[in-house]
């Protein structure tokens, strides 16, 4: 190099022109006006100055304006001052070549897409946007070029308007992503290769959203894939969710197009794959809730055109069709998947997977996890150790559940008072798969004896997971009575859970025996009443060597049993016994089963209560 106030030397013009080549030419893509020097060769104005102009045209493309560099006259000696000063210009472009001040882009819309398609599991947006060369690809990236890709959500569900709310706008550039949240897990464009690279993750819970990036095999197509899922924990695919409303998607570029002029990025291409839902039901017929529906919507792909699709298979569901062809038919192609029943309750899932070639090797998009799940149902009668285990992928039931009803009161001249209804129960608790529940299911109660005087024979209160109340004899007035007995107790049911009730309903009342001068009575809380025992349903009171009817015995419970019925004086009937507790969860309904047992007044015996019942439905 030249020293201090003397002319540069040739090879110091060959350094600074070799540098601005790379950025100028190399980088961007531009035409060079400055030319390397032999030795022998002179350097004219005219190759200074358009080294100049070159240094000029990068300078202003990063940074807006012009550095005060000396033109050449014919008089001008070129000395080391103004070399060290073009260096200086030079190496602070070199810096970070793909700096470009906002006075040299321009900002387009590559692409905008509106749906308002109802969705559940997965919307998938592939945009392919392309360029004439793989070298104007780079230059655009160079030259500062990047993409945004931003969301918006009208009229939605809160899952997926929360979820909009907070990714903010993603830009893409060469060697960085930037995004307001989320988790940023590729630098940047110099990171993509020819399979989908995740550039950004934000997961919010039951919902997700992610973009991928990849390039074409031959370097001129960059290709983006959006995700919007719905229900990414399984533990809610009972219900999964559904949003309907306005989903929309920008893609927006910043290119080079002032000092620096590159080529414009085009949209070549859009796939939009929207599913209805992502669980589904196996059924003995068809019907809505064993079909899944996919819609592509496209853009830039001719009418005709084939998408070939296979799936991928998890226990070996039974499907309509697990590969095929759809065509595209006014930028819109369907494809409708329908499961069919098997013999087992395992959970099975399948993916769809879409490509644009019958060799299914160029993959456009994959579905997330479909999971399949068969609807089942089990009733369980009287018994008192029983299980239910719950099937593969099931995470809520619906139970419908009562204890056992109480005995009907016997009859002497007057009848004796029906028996209760066990309480009835029904709603969904969510559950875990394998979990296993013991079941009790509580017996009804026996109905009080007719015309009777055998204090020693009293009707039985039904087992179950607590027992209902005896009925009360009738009197026995020197073997000349014959009142009726009280009817006895029914018993509680129970959903059991590693030892612990989890649902229990009480068993019904045993109604009144009847007496000569009146009938059973309901039960009154005013008189005075057999206590139960804990859980269990007090006996109902018996009548003794006063001729008159028994009372009726409490429900069996799940901490308190139902009191058991008191007495009235002289040969009249007796009153009821009270129902069982319940432990109800939140959420369920309560109401009264009709298994009481029905007055029979012939005979030896009045109606007994029905046996209470546990139903379980998936």
């Amino acid at each position: 190099m030249s020293g201090l106030n003397t002319p540069i030397l040739l090879s110091d013009y060959n350094n600074l022109q070799s540098s601005i080549s790379t950025i100028l030419g190399t980088d961007y893509g531009q035409t060079v006006l400055s030319t390397q020097k032999s030795t022998g060769n002179i350097i004219y104005t005219t190759d200074w100055n358009n080294l100049i102009s070159d240094i000029n045209k990068a300078n202003i493309h990063q940074f807006g304006s012009i550095n005060t560099l000396q033109s050449l006259t014919n008089t001008t000696i070129i000395g080391n001052d103004e070399y060290v000063a073009l260096n200086t210009i030079i190496t602070s472009i070199s810096n970070d070549i793909t700096n470009i001040h906002p006075s040299q882009g321009t900002i387009i819309s590559i692409d905008s897409y509106t749906s308002n398609n109802s969705w559940s599991g997965l919307i998938s947006e592939v945009i392919s946007i392309g360029f004439n060369t793989s070298n104007d690809l780079n230059y655009f990236f160079n030259s500062g070029g990047n993409f945004t890709i931003s969301a918006n959500a009208t009229q939605t569900d809160s899952y997926v308007s929360t979820l909009i709310s907070n990714i903010g706008i993603t830009t893409i550039k060469k060697n960085s992503t930037l995004s307001g949240s989320g988790i940023i897990t590729v630098n940047g464009f110099v990171n993509f290769t020819t399979t989908n690279q995740l550039i950004y993750n934000y997961i919010n819970g039951y919902t997700s959203y992610k973009i991928y990036g990849k390039v074409s095999s031959d370097s001129k197509t960059i290709i983006f894939t959006i995700e919007y899922i719905l229900d990414i924990s399984l533990t809610n695919h009972y219900n999964p969710i559904t949003s309907t409303g306005l989903l929309t998607t920008e893609i927006q570029a910043l290119y080079a197009n002032q000092s620096v002029i590159v080529n414009v990025p085009v949209l070549n291409s859009r796939y939009y794959i929207s599913q209805n839902k992502s669980l589904l039901f196996e059924q003995s017929t068809n019907d809505d809730n064993n079909t899944i529906t996919f819609t592509i919507n496209t853009i830039g792909i001719s009418n005709g055109t084939n998408i070939y699709w296979n799936t991928t298979l998890t226990n070996s569901p039974n499907l309509n069709n697990s590969s095929g062809s759809i065509v595209i038919n006014n930028n819109v192609a369907t494809l409708n998947i329908t499961v069919n029943t098997t013999s087992d309750n395992n959970m099975k899932s399948f993916i769809v997977n879409f490509y644009n070639d019958s060799g299914l090797t160029n993959l456009i998009s994959s579905s997330e996890s479909i999971y399949i799940i068969q609807h089942g149902s089990i009733t369980f009668g009287y018994a008192l150790d029983q299980s239910f285990i719950v099937p593969d992928g099931i995470v809520n039931i619906n139970i419908s559940m009562s204890g056992g009803g109480g005995g009907s009161g016997g009859s002497d001249t007057h009848n004796g008072h029906i028996g209760y209804g066990g309480i009835e129960l029904s709603g969904n608790i969510i559950v875990n798969p394998a979990d296993n529940y013991s079941i009790v299911v509580g017996g009804g109660g026996q109905g009080g004896f007719n015309h009777t005087n055998n204090t020693s024979l009293y009707p039985i209160g039904g087992n179950g997971y607590a027992k209902g109340g005896n009925g009360g004899t009738a009197g026995n007035n020197n073997t000349n009575g014959t009142s009726g007995d009280g009817g006895a107790g029914g018993g509680s049911s129970a959903i059991i859970l590693n030892g612990l009730p989890v649902i229990v309903a009480g068993g019904g009342a045993g109604g009144g025996g009847g007496g000569q001068f009146s009938s059973g009575l309901a039960f009154d809380a005013s008189i005075d009443n057999n206590l139960n025992n804990n859980k269990n349903g007090g006996n109902g009171t018996n009548k003794g060597y006063d001729d008159g009817g028994g009372a009726g015995g409490g429900g069996g419970g799940y901490t308190s049993g139902g009191l058991g019925g008191g007495l009235q004086i002289g040969d009249n009937g007796a009153y009821s016994g009270f129902y069982g507790d319940s432990l109800i969860p939140v959420g369920f309904t309560e109401g009264y089963a009709s298994n009481g047992g029905i007055i029979v007044g012939s005979g030896n015996e009045s109606g007994n209560g029905d046996d209470g019942h546990i139903t379980i439905s998936w």
